[in-house]
This record gives structure tokens, sequence and C-alpha cells, in this order.
């Protein structure tokens, strides 16, 4: 990663987002320790509102090096599985906000576990989920359930494909409505499956 180009991206993307939006950044395992610190620094003076991810997700002494020496919340765990390890994010690396994916971290129970450790350990949660449709609708029907989803749930479609294919297959309930995902009462995720669009869809 290149520090400078990613500090002056930030600080475009913050003077065009200038009436109070929340904005974080995703180094992506990227930084060092210093780098890291010395980056976090920076943000906050432009303001941010969590710093995802800046080291190696395994390096916790590292983790909570960051962590003490920035005012800025650091948030890790998108790569993580099973509520003992997140135990160890908080306890160990002194991370400020959890980031499970219902994929990674053990499915619909394990993701509600380790939401109710971090209602115990006094840390907020913020959803990881890369994929629109199946994937974002399991997360958010589980985030509802939870006392301290004070965060953003991620909505992105980096892995997921277009967004017309995903309404077609799924339904558009999958969609967020002017930036909102509203959940409805439908049995399960509150998704049908459209078994023509998948057939149509399916590589050959």
């Amino acid at each position: 990663m290149d520090p400078e180009k990613d500090y002056q991206l930030f600080r475009l993307a913050r003077e065009y987002l200038s009436g109070g939006e929340y904005l974080g950044f995703d180094a992506n395992n990227g930084y060092s320790v210093s780098t890291a610190i010395q980056q976090g620094r920076r943000f906050e003076a432009l303001g941010i509102d969590h710093f995802e991810e800046p080291i190696p997700h395994y390096d916790l002494p590292g983790l909570k090096q960051i962590s003490d020496a920035l005012d800025v919340a650091v948030s890790a765990g998108e790569q993580d599985a099973f509520r003992w390890w997140f135990q160890h994010l908080v306890l160990l690396g002194n991370v400020d906000i959890l980031q499970p994916d219902i994929l990674n971290a053990g499915g619909p129970s394990e993701t509600k576990r380790i939401y109710e450790m971090a209602t115990t350990l006094n840390k907020p949660v913020m959803p990881h989920s890369p994929q629109a449709g199946i994937n974002s609708m399991a997360s958010l029907h589980v985030y509802a359930t939870v006392q301290n989803a004070t965060r953003p749930h991620e909505f992105s479609i980096e892995f997921s494909g277009p967004l017309d294919e995903l309404a077609e297959l799924y339904g558009e309930d999958v969609l967020p409505k002017d930036g909102v995902m509203e959940l409805t009462d439908k049995p399960g995720f509150g998704i049908e499956l459209n078994e023509a669009a998948v057939a149509r869809l399916t590589a050959k």
C-alpha cells in the first residue's frame, strides 16, 4: 500500500462528504504498526469514524499498540472465526469495534454468540458483508437482534455481480432503498429464490 496515496484519497472523500456522514478507512491489513499509528493520526485530523484492519489480523500485540495510541476507533475481525478469537481480539488486541463476517465467523448462530459476547465486553459490532444477496440478508437479520448494533451495516456488491441480477435472483428486498435496508416479515431471511433466474444465470 501507498500511505500517502491512501491519505490523499481519504482527504478527498472527507472533503466531498463534509456534512457529517459516517466515513471509515479500511487499510486491508496493509500497514506496519508504526505506519498505522502515523496514518491514523493523520486520518484523525481529517475526521474519521473508524480505522479498519490497519495491520495483519493475527498480530494482536500490534493491534493493541495501535488501539492504545489512537483516539479513532480501531476495528477488526472480518477474516476471523468463532467467538474465542473475538474474545482474544478484545482482551489481547484491545480493538474498539468487532467486525465478524457471517460466512467466516461460523454462520448465524456463532455470529449471534459473538454479538452477545461483544455486549458483555461493551464493544460495538459492525458486520463485514461484501456480498449482497443471501449473505447480506442473513447478516442483517442477525444484526437486527442485538442491542449493540450502533454502527452502519456494510452493503457491498464487491463479490456479487450486477444489482439487477441480484434482484432477479432473490427479489427487490435484497437491495437498499435510499440507502436503507428494510427487513420483511417473510420466513427465513426474507428472500425467495427465482429458479428460472438461477437456470438462466448458471454457467454452462
